[in-house]
């Protein structure tokens, strides 16, 4: 299996979210979503940590922004990243209520031994595994009867790193989303901190992959594994722009195009 661990970058990411994420879409779009979602399917969650609260997994879980909020309302949370650095970031951000494991999505059930989750959470994550169908297979051994499989990708349609990006129509004042490539899967390096580094000679550059997969790409592994998709949102930019000549039209872009896509499967 291919490493795609970010382990090489976990200063950086951390440094990037921090505690709160404060300025960053996982704060601002990705984290309210994610507990109005959680919240609309488990609507009798008790804030008391029981043992009756549902169980949540969160794959990857990175530096565990996610995890400890769905733990401060009640959830009884357990996170897997293979960065054991991001994982000692997320231990020392979170409380003792949080099972964290230092893990590959791709094996999560190894690591699990006889348990089932009411909801599997990969969060800006399975984009960035080469083995994707491996952790749709293993988050399904990992379900319990009704639960929900939650998947948060970049926008497959308008946001491809390399193959996308914003154009100007200066006969119609228009902001448009150009589209170079979709239907073809792709295997992308991300330079993960190249003005840093550009910077600083010390610094090292370091690359990340991200894997773009058109949407009947999702759809065909979640079916194999005998998934359904039930549950189907995009989330848009909460930026606005300075005011400016274009501004009104790069506001109303945004709202057009969405930044991320969630399924929910079970």
């Amino acid at each position: 299996m291919r490493n795609t661990s970010w382990q090489k970058v976990a200063d950086w990411y951390d440094k990037h979210l921090g505690k709160s994420g404060e300025g960053t879409y996982h704060k601002e779009v990705i984290l309210p979503e994610i507990l109005a979602l959680l919240q609309s399917e488990f609507p009798e969650n008790s804030s008391a940590h029981t043992g009756s609260s549902p169980l949540i997994l969160d794959l990857a879980c990175g530096q565990g922004i996610i995890t400890r909020e769905l733990d401060k309302l009640g959830f009884k949370v357990s996170g897997l990243d293979l960065a054991a650095d991001l994982i000692v970031a997320a231990k020392k951000y979170s409380n003792k209520h949080i099972n964290y494991l230092t893990g590959d999505a791709r094996q999560a059930s190894k690591y699990f031994p006889g348990q089932k989750f009411n909801a599997i959470l990969c969060v800006l994550a399975i984009q960035n595994i080469a083995e994707a169908e491996l952790v749709i297979s293993e988050s399904k051994k990992l379900l319990a009867t009704n639960g929900k499989l939650i998947i948060v990708i970049n926008h497959p349609c308008f946001r491809i790193p390399r193959q996308s990006n914003w154009g100007w129509d200066e006969s119609k004042k228009l902001q448009y989303r150009r589209i170079d490539l979709y239907g073809t899967s792709l295997s992308i390096p991300i330079e993960s901190r190249p003005f840093k580094a550009r910077k600083d000679a010390n610094i090292k550059n370091e690359i990340t992959w991200s894997f773009h997969r058109p949407l009947n790409y999702y759809f065909d592994i979640l079916a194999k594994q005998g998934l359904s998709v039930n549950g189907l949102k995009e989330w848009y930019s909460n930026k606005t722009s300075e005011p400016g000549g274009k501004a009104k039209a790069e506001n109303a872009a945004r709202q057009e195009f969405p930044l991320f896509l969630c399924f929910v499967a079970n």
